[in-house]
């Protein structure tokens, strides 16, 4: 009986266990697959919206965006997340749109950090430096570069760099422009363009940045002009790979080339050349929305500035004035609006990184309290079976203090029933004795009273007269009896 219910006892706990962790099992697979699910169907859209940003297509591209945005929420992919944030920054970049931008950048990064994707951070760090570069926020730019180079250098990837080394030209770029009495800082300038464009040429695995590298060689030809004494025929060299490299329908391009002419012909105190150089420049300025580039608009106003007043024409000279005056009261305007800009995504990621940090608390916390009731489960099961176990000894324990117990009353009763045994044999032979005893003492009365009798007869006959005795004697009678 015993053995029957430990074997149902365990199998009844057993299928408990089993179900239990069978019924978790199950879920953990459900949730893999609709996770792996959900995983590619944000990797598809992303990709389809990465793929229609450098086509300029941004209105599909945000389509594509907005079908991965619906299930990012529930996915917990790092790497598809920090794709999926990185194809955001690179969206709302395109859009001038710094503040969710960073944003989507700053998110792409943490979800690469923690996946410990490496590969994909440059390219992030190369996107934000750009936005950096152009707000000439060289402290941010010189957090960024920190970052970016021990990671490219580790990685030995050519591509990243080559984009480091980009940023930290632009980098000292920006610390000439604030300070163009240093012209020690156009010297580490052009020692990175020539980094870039050294690697570019000897490497044949990155030939399709070649529109992209143009602006490597028109900015080191720009620099070069910019030191007193230059090469011209470096300056040419590299002005003419820019123009070989360069998509001839990139306007930002062109009215580079252009101001790269001009300087030239004006440094060779060629000035209608010059002229004509420096208003093709902002004749493609005013008809790009924005004016293109703010710096460059200023810079050519004031050669054209300097050239009408050297051609004596103060009011055309005046009117550049002007222009220039406008312009730069755009770039002051545009610098305050976006430190207040940066101030308020500062502010707002503080409070995203709050919100995400509450979010892993509040994460960690319920994965602890699931683990407490796995724990509190198993303690429960634990208890089951030590206290079927100790009930199952204390039974047993009984049994035996019981058998113990029997035994005991046996061993009494038996040496009480040898006890009455041994006495009524005793008795029985005590009885035999009295018997004896008493046969003994009857026979013993009895030959008390024979001895008397004989005593008593001898006596009788030893006082009889002796002549009687021989009569007697002589009687026939006697000699019968003797």
């Amino acid at each position: 009986m015993n053995s029957s219910l430990k074997k149902i006892v365990f199998f009844g706990s057993f299928v408990c266990i089993y179900t239990f962790f069978f019924h978790i099992e199950m879920e953990g697979r459900e949730d893999r697959r609709i996770s792996n699910k959900l995983e590619s169907a944000i990797y598809f859209y992303t990709n389809r919206a990465d793929t229609c940003i450098r086509q300029y297509d941004f209105n599909r591209a945000k389509m594509y965006l907005d079908s991965a945005s619906m299930y990012a929420d529930q996915v917990n992919n790092w790497i598809v997340l920090g794709f999926y944030h990185q194809v955001q920054g690179n969206y709302y970049a395109s859009h001038l749109n710094d503040y969710e931008s960073h944003n989507h950048y700053y998110k792409a990064l943490d979800y690469y950090k923690n996946a410990g994707e490496e590969s994909q951070i440059c390219p992030i760090y190369y996107n934000l430096a750009f936005s950096y570069i152009q707000k000439n926020d060289t402290q941010m730019l010189r957090k960024i570069i920190d970052k970016m180079l021990p990671l490219a250098l580790k990685q030995k990837d050519e591509l990243n760099r080559i984009e480091t080394y980009e940023i930290m030209a632009f980098y000292y770029s920006c610390l000439y422009e604030k300070n163009k009495q240093q012209t020690s800082l156009l010297d580490s300038i052009i020692l990175y363009e020539t980094k870039v464009v050294s690697m570019f040429e000897n490497s044949k695995d990155i030939k399709d940045r070649k529109n992209d590298i143009a602006y490597n060689y028109i900015m080191l030809a720009d620099n070069m002009i910019k030191k007193e004494n230059y090469n011209r025929d470096s300056v040419s060299y590299y002005f003419e790979k820019a123009e070989q490299w360069s998509n001839p329908q990139d306007t930002g391009m062109l009215i580079n080339c252009f101001w790269i002419k001009g300087e030239i012909a004006y440094g060779a105190h060629n000035i209608q050349e010059a002229e004509n150089r420096f208003k093709q420049a902002l004749i493609l300025m005013n008809n790009w929305s924005d004016k293109g580039n703010l710096a460059m608009y200023v810079d050519v106003c004031n050669r054209l500035s300097k050239i009408a007043e050297t051609q004596k024409n103060y009011s055309l000279a005046l009117d550049y004035e002007r222009k220039k005056i406008a312009c730069l009261n755009e770039i002051h305007d545009a610098e305050k609006y976006g430190i207040i800009n940066e101030l308020e995504v500062k502010y707002k990621t503080k409070q995203k990184d709050l919100e995400i940090i509450q979010l892993g608390e509040t994460n960690r916390f319920r994965q602890k309290i699931n683990w407490l009731y796995l724990g509190i489960f198993l303690l429960s099961v634990l208890s089951f079976f030590l206290i079927i176990r100790w009930m199952r000894s204390k039974k047993k324990a009984t049994d035996v203090q019981l058998q113990l117990v029997k035994k005991e009353k046996k061993a009494i009763e038996m040496e009480k029933y040898e006890v009455l045994l041994d006495n009524h044999f005793k008795k029985s032979e005590i009885s035999e004795r009295d018997d004896t005893i008493e046969k003994f003492a009857k026979e013993r009365i009895h030959l008390n009273k024979q001895i008397e009798d004989y005593s008593a007869r001898v006596h009788k006959y030893e006082q009889r007269p002796k002549q009687s005795f021989i009569s007697a004697v002589e009687n026939p009678y006697w000699s019968t009896i003797v």
